[in-house]
């Protein structure tokens, strides 16, 4: 992740206000480029997971249950 000071952060304001949804799209996937070039295999991995356990923590348990039996059901044999 980078720092950025609050001069490079004010003229980042001052240039870009506002986005068109386009422009928008194309900086977002500008952006999870540039982290996903910056990752090893190891912290992706780690972020893949938090991201996973953060949504399934969401889910009740009638959706969780749901979720597991569309694609590892076998994971609810001993449950």
């Amino acid at each position: 992740m980078f720092l950025l000071n609050d001069e490079v952060i004010e003229r980042g304001k001052k240039n870009m206000t506002t986005l068109s949804a386009e422009k928008r799209q194309d900086l977002t996937n500008a952006y999870i480029n540039s982290i996903l070039d910056g990752m090893d295999y190891s912290s992706m991995e780690e972020f893949i997971a938090d991201a996973l356990e953060k949504n399934l923590s969401e889910y009740n348990d009638e959706q969780f249950i749901t979720e597991i039996n569309d694609y590892y059901p076998d994971l609810l044999e001993n449950v």
